[in-house]
């Protein structure tokens, strides 16, 4: 008798324990659960953070007083510098077929940074970014491109403004900020001129411009984290 009620005690203890860690993998998202690409987009982590769950290229932008004067061009990890205070320019770069997010230059201290993403019209994804760092620090950051016609910089009339507050940082959906440009850039009424009614937005990369960046203009912010996450 005493044999059997200790191999019972053993036997509800192990279903306790079984129940108490599923309880636990479902409480922490570490049940594996199939669902649709939106309610993938939709959940956010535990971690109160705002950014979706799952897998995502990381890119961080570290302001610095000082500038770099080593050469970071070819494969430099996931930062790329830029002025703590003033402007600088992340040249955009279409990611060949197969190929995906990557630095290839870190240096924005010296004149442009630049950086490989895909086209959206090749691939849909998402970016969210969040301010880090000295609260009271912010930053602007505009798309534009190049008119080959006149060679004029063509600036979005969309601006992302990102400001550190005192608190905890929460990431921001800034996707169509980052991949588009809204302004006037061909005589779409057929009046002759180039005006406010000849307003449009072109993905970047699109022909109608070339040579595509993201104007950087700091504000003394230190880090500017960003996340990319494919739709698909």
């Amino acid at each position: 008798m005493r044999s059997l009620y200790f191999i019972l005690i053993i036997a509800i203890t192990t279903i306790s324990l079984f129940t108490s860690c599923q309880k636990e993998n479902i409480d922490t998202g570490d049940v594996i659960t199939v669902i649709s690409g939106q309610d993938f987009l939709d959940r956010r982590d535990k971690t109160g953070n705002d950014s979706p769950s799952g897998s995502h290229y990381s890119l961080n932008i570290i302001g610095v007083s000082k500038d770099k004067s080593a050469d970071m061009t070819g494969n430099n990890g996931h930062r790329i510098f830029v002025d703590l205070e003033g402007s600088s320019k992340i040249n955009l770069t279409r990611a060949p077929q197969g190929e995906d997010f990557q630095v290839l230059d870190a240096n924005g201290t010296d004149g442009r940074a630049e950086f490989q993403l895909p086209a959206p019209s090749d691939r849909s994804y998402t970016i969210y970014v969040r301010p880090l760092g000295t609260p009271g620090g912010s930053a602007n950051i505009t798309t534009c491109g190049v008119d080959p016609l006149t060679s004029e910089n063509i600036c979005s009339m969309e601006t992302e403004i990102v400001v550190r507050e005192k608190g905890k940082s929460k990431f921001t959906d800034i996707t169509s900020k980052l991949v588009t440009i809204t302004a006037a850039v061909e005589d779409l009424n057929g009046d002759g001129l180039i005006n406010e009614l000849d307003v449009a937005t072109y993905d970047i990369f699109d022909d109608v411009l070339q040579d595509y960046y993201w104007q950087y203009d700091n504000r003394g912010l230190k880090l500017l984290q960003m996340r990319f996450y494919y739709n698909d």
